[in-house]
Protein backbone atom coordinates (compact mmCIF):
# COMPACT_ATOMS: atom_id res chain seq x y z
CA UNK A 1 0.00 0.00 0.00
CA UNK A 2 1.37 3.27 -0.98
CA UNK A 3 2.04 5.50 1.91
CA UNK A 4 0.21 8.66 1.83
CA UNK A 5 1.76 11.78 0.64
CA UNK A 6 2.59 15.40 2.77
CA UNK A 7 1.65 17.94 1.17
CA UNK A 8 3.90 20.77 3.01
CA UNK A 9 2.23 23.85 2.29
CA UNK A 10 1.04 27.56 4.38
CA UNK A 11 -2.63 27.85 3.43
CA UNK A 12 -3.48 31.54 4.61
CA UNK A 13 -5.50 31.96 7.62
CA UNK A 14 -6.31 35.86 6.94
CA UNK A 15 -8.82 37.44 4.67
CA UNK A 16 -5.67 39.06 2.38
CA UNK A 17 -3.24 35.73 1.41
CA UNK A 18 -0.06 37.36 1.87
CA UNK A 19 -0.91 38.49 5.88
CA UNK A 20 -3.29 34.64 6.15
CA UNK A 21 0.57 33.00 5.11
CA UNK A 22 2.58 35.26 7.72
CA UNK A 23 -0.29 33.73 10.21
CA UNK A 24 -0.35 30.73 8.97
CA UNK A 25 3.80 30.28 9.65
CA UNK A 26 3.67 32.01 12.78
CA UNK A 27 1.34 29.09 13.42
CA UNK A 28 3.32 26.49 12.62
CA UNK A 29 5.73 27.93 14.37
CA UNK A 30 3.67 27.80 17.57
CA UNK A 31 3.25 23.75 17.03
CA UNK A 32 6.54 23.36 16.38
CA UNK A 33 6.97 24.92 19.98
CA UNK A 34 4.48 22.98 21.70
CA UNK A 35 6.37 19.61 20.17
CA UNK A 36 9.16 20.48 22.23
CA UNK A 37 7.06 20.29 25.31
CA UNK A 38 5.70 16.83 24.67
CA UNK A 39 6.37 14.75 28.23
CA UNK A 40 8.20 17.22 29.99
CA UNK A 41 7.89 16.96 33.99
CA UNK A 42 6.50 19.69 36.00
CA UNK A 43 10.05 19.86 37.70
CA UNK A 44 11.42 20.69 34.61
CA UNK A 45 9.89 23.48 33.88
CA UNK A 46 12.30 25.35 36.40
CA UNK A 47 14.94 23.05 37.06
CA UNK A 48 18.20 24.29 34.96
CA UNK A 49 21.46 21.99 33.79
CA UNK A 50 23.61 24.38 36.49
CA UNK A 51 22.47 27.27 39.21
CA UNK A 52 21.70 30.69 37.43
CA UNK A 53 20.87 29.58 34.04
CA UNK A 54 17.25 30.33 32.58
CA UNK A 55 14.93 27.32 32.78
CA UNK A 56 12.23 26.18 30.30
CA UNK A 57 9.52 27.88 32.46
CA UNK A 58 11.23 31.27 32.29
CA UNK A 59 11.77 31.07 28.49
CA UNK A 60 7.58 30.07 27.82
CA UNK A 61 6.84 33.20 29.80
CA UNK A 62 9.58 35.88 28.08
CA UNK A 63 8.20 34.25 24.42
CA UNK A 64 4.51 35.27 25.36
CA UNK A 65 5.82 38.75 26.77
CA UNK A 66 7.77 39.64 23.90
CA UNK A 67 5.03 39.05 21.43
CA UNK A 68 2.61 40.82 23.79
CA UNK A 69 5.23 43.62 23.17
CA UNK A 70 5.64 43.84 20.02
CA UNK A 71 1.48 43.67 19.06
CA UNK A 72 0.93 46.10 22.06
CA UNK A 73 4.13 48.60 21.19
CA UNK A 74 4.73 48.40 18.01
CA UNK A 75 1.99 47.71 15.87
CA UNK A 76 -0.95 48.97 18.30
CA UNK A 77 0.88 51.30 19.92
CA UNK A 78 0.80 51.99 23.98
CA UNK A 79 -2.93 53.20 23.46
CA UNK A 80 -3.99 49.65 22.51
CA UNK A 81 -3.11 47.85 25.73
CA UNK A 82 -6.16 46.60 27.53
CA UNK A 83 -6.35 47.49 31.05
CA UNK A 84 -6.73 43.88 32.08
CA UNK A 85 -3.71 43.37 30.49
CA UNK A 86 -0.79 43.39 32.73
CA UNK A 87 -2.55 39.97 35.14
CA UNK A 88 -1.75 38.05 32.23
CA UNK A 89 1.71 39.09 32.01
CA UNK A 90 2.69 40.41 35.79
CA UNK A 91 6.21 40.35 35.99
CA UNK A 92 9.05 42.10 34.39
CA UNK A 93 11.40 40.69 31.33
CA UNK A 94 14.89 41.05 32.65
CA UNK A 95 15.78 41.75 36.24
CA UNK A 96 18.23 44.92 36.92
CA UNK A 97 21.20 42.74 35.94
CA UNK A 98 19.91 42.15 32.24
CA UNK A 99 18.98 38.95 33.17
CA UNK A 100 15.57 37.29 32.24
CA UNK A 101 12.90 37.40 35.62
CA UNK A 102 13.00 33.57 36.77
CA UNK A 103 9.57 32.25 36.67
CA UNK A 104 8.85 29.35 38.90
CA UNK A 105 5.27 27.86 40.52
CA UNK A 106 3.47 28.23 37.18
CA UNK A 107 1.87 25.12 35.35
CA UNK A 108 2.87 23.92 32.13
CA UNK A 109 -1.45 24.47 31.44
CA UNK A 110 -1.06 28.14 32.47
CA UNK A 111 1.94 28.57 30.88
CA UNK A 112 0.66 26.73 27.66
CA UNK A 113 -2.92 29.22 28.48
CA UNK A 114 -0.84 32.64 28.71
CA UNK A 115 0.79 31.63 25.15
CA UNK A 116 -2.45 31.26 23.37
CA UNK A 117 -4.03 34.29 24.78
CA UNK A 118 -1.53 36.66 23.36
CA UNK A 119 -1.72 34.29 20.28
CA UNK A 120 -5.22 34.94 19.95
CA UNK A 121 -5.09 39.10 20.02
CA UNK A 122 -2.06 38.49 17.65
CA UNK A 123 -4.62 36.84 14.91
CA UNK A 124 -7.77 39.43 16.36
CA UNK A 125 -5.96 42.08 15.21
CA UNK A 126 -3.52 40.98 12.33
CA UNK A 127 -6.72 38.63 10.55
CA UNK A 128 -8.42 41.95 9.07
CA UNK A 129 -5.70 44.04 8.12
CA UNK A 130 -5.42 44.17 4.56
CA UNK A 131 -1.72 44.26 2.88
CA UNK A 132 -1.45 47.58 2.28
CA UNK A 133 -1.52 48.48 6.29
CA UNK A 134 0.64 45.43 6.85
CA UNK A 135 3.72 46.65 5.40
CA UNK A 136 3.37 50.19 6.39
CA UNK A 137 5.94 51.42 9.07
CA UNK A 138 4.69 52.72 12.53
CA UNK A 139 6.64 55.61 14.24
CA UNK A 140 7.25 54.35 17.33
CA UNK A 141 9.93 56.24 20.33
CA UNK A 142 12.99 54.45 18.85
CA UNK A 143 11.72 53.51 15.22
CA UNK A 144 9.42 53.03 12.76
CA UNK A 145 8.79 49.63 12.28
CA UNK A 146 5.22 47.21 10.37
CA UNK A 147 3.64 44.45 11.39
CA UNK A 148 5.06 42.46 8.75
CA UNK A 149 8.52 43.07 9.96
CA UNK A 150 7.14 42.66 13.68
CA UNK A 151 6.06 38.71 12.29
CA UNK A 152 9.33 38.01 10.47
CA UNK A 153 11.07 39.26 14.19
CA UNK A 154 8.83 36.70 16.39
CA UNK A 155 9.14 33.99 14.11
CA UNK A 156 12.84 34.15 14.71
CA UNK A 157 12.67 35.00 18.17
CA UNK A 158 10.64 31.79 19.25
CA UNK A 159 13.02 29.47 16.90
CA UNK A 160 15.89 30.68 18.87
CA UNK A 161 14.07 29.86 21.99
CA UNK A 162 12.70 26.61 20.67
CA UNK A 163 16.40 25.39 20.10
CA UNK A 164 17.22 26.36 23.89
CA UNK A 165 14.42 24.43 25.13
CA UNK A 166 15.22 21.80 23.45
CA UNK A 167 19.17 22.10 24.05
CA UNK A 168 17.64 22.50 28.07
CA UNK A 169 15.76 19.06 27.88
CA UNK A 170 18.65 17.69 26.47
CA UNK A 171 20.53 18.41 29.42
CA UNK A 172 18.53 17.85 31.87
CA UNK A 173 17.39 14.55 30.29
CA UNK A 174 14.50 16.14 30.61
CA UNK A 175 11.45 13.49 29.35
CA UNK A 176 8.97 11.89 31.60
CA UNK A 177 9.37 8.51 32.72
CA UNK A 178 5.48 8.10 32.69
CA UNK A 179 4.36 5.92 30.02
CA UNK A 180 1.32 5.56 28.10
CA UNK A 181 -2.00 6.34 29.25
CA UNK A 182 -4.98 6.12 27.23
CA UNK A 183 -7.88 8.42 28.47
CA UNK A 184 -11.70 6.96 27.56
CA UNK A 185 -13.47 9.88 26.71
CA UNK A 186 -17.46 10.21 27.43
CA UNK A 187 -18.90 9.94 24.82
CA UNK A 188 -15.99 10.68 22.49
CA UNK A 189 -12.53 9.60 21.58
CA UNK A 190 -9.54 7.55 23.04
CA UNK A 191 -7.05 10.38 24.34
CA UNK A 192 -3.80 9.04 24.10
CA UNK A 193 -0.88 11.02 26.30
CA UNK A 194 3.09 9.59 26.14
CA UNK A 195 5.84 8.12 23.77
CA UNK A 196 3.64 6.18 21.75
CA UNK A 197 3.69 5.19 18.39
CA UNK A 198 0.39 4.23 16.06
CA UNK A 199 0.84 1.78 13.45
CA UNK A 200 -0.87 0.72 10.04
CA UNK A 201 -2.28 -2.38 9.34
CA UNK A 202 1.08 -3.26 7.81
CA UNK A 203 3.06 -2.20 10.61
CA UNK A 204 3.78 1.17 9.66
CA UNK A 205 3.75 4.03 12.04
CA UNK A 206 1.35 6.79 10.97
CA UNK A 207 2.90 10.59 11.55
CA UNK A 208 1.69 11.76 14.82
CA UNK A 209 2.85 15.50 14.62
CA UNK A 210 0.05 17.03 12.79
CA UNK A 211 -2.30 15.20 15.25
CA UNK A 212 -0.97 15.89 18.64
CA UNK A 213 -2.25 18.71 20.75
CA UNK A 214 -1.35 19.84 24.24
CA UNK A 215 -4.20 19.91 27.03
CA UNK A 216 -4.03 20.08 30.67
CA UNK A 217 -3.17 16.46 30.97
CA UNK A 218 0.08 17.06 28.42
CA UNK A 219 0.53 16.25 24.89
CA UNK A 220 -1.81 13.99 23.18
CA UNK A 221 -3.55 12.63 20.41
CA UNK A 222 -7.41 11.89 20.27
CA UNK A 223 -7.73 7.87 18.63
CA UNK A 224 -11.75 6.97 16.90
CA UNK A 225 -13.83 5.26 18.88
CA UNK A 226 -16.94 5.46 17.69
CA UNK A 227 -16.02 4.03 14.06
CA UNK A 228 -17.54 7.04 11.67
CA UNK A 229 -14.09 9.23 11.65
CA UNK A 230 -13.36 10.09 7.97
CA UNK A 231 -9.62 9.73 9.25
CA UNK A 232 -9.51 6.96 11.02
CA UNK A 233 -7.80 6.01 12.80
CA UNK A 234 -7.52 9.21 14.21
CA UNK A 235 -10.75 11.62 15.82
CA UNK A 236 -12.55 13.91 13.31
CA UNK A 237 -15.34 14.60 16.22
CA UNK A 238 -17.61 12.53 13.88
CA UNK A 239 -19.17 11.20 17.59
CA UNK A 240 -20.64 14.55 18.19
CA UNK A 241 -22.74 14.08 14.96
CA UNK A 242 -23.28 10.46 15.18
CA UNK A 243 -25.21 10.89 18.81
CA UNK A 244 -22.27 8.44 19.94
CA UNK A 245 -23.03 7.40 23.33
CA UNK A 246 -20.46 4.97 25.57
CA UNK A 247 -19.14 5.85 29.07
CA UNK A 248 -17.04 2.42 30.12
CA UNK A 249 -15.90 2.55 33.74
CA UNK A 250 -12.66 0.24 34.81
CA UNK A 251 -15.30 -1.79 37.53
CA UNK A 252 -17.80 -2.71 34.61
CA UNK A 253 -15.28 -4.67 32.80
CA UNK A 254 -15.51 -8.27 32.35
CA UNK A 255 -12.84 -10.55 32.46
CA UNK A 256 -11.51 -10.76 28.35
CA UNK A 257 -9.63 -14.02 29.63
CA UNK A 258 -12.08 -16.43 27.11
CA UNK A 259 -12.01 -13.47 24.21
CA UNK A 260 -9.71 -13.83 20.89
CA UNK A 261 -6.84 -12.33 20.16
CA UNK A 262 -7.29 -10.95 16.73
Amino acid sequence: MKAKREILTLEPIAGDPEVGRWLAAMQDARRATLRELVDIAADDLVRTPEPGATSVGTLLYHIALVEADRLFVDILGPEGVPPWFRSLLPCRDRDDGGRLTPIADVTLREHLDRLEAVRTLVLDHLEPMPVEDFHRPRRRERWDVSPAWVLHHLLQHEAEHRAEIAALRAALGSRSEVGVQIHVRPDGSYKVYGPAQVLDVDGRAFELASHRKVDAHGARIKLCRCGASATMPFCDDSHVDTGFHSVPHAEEVEDPSSGSDV
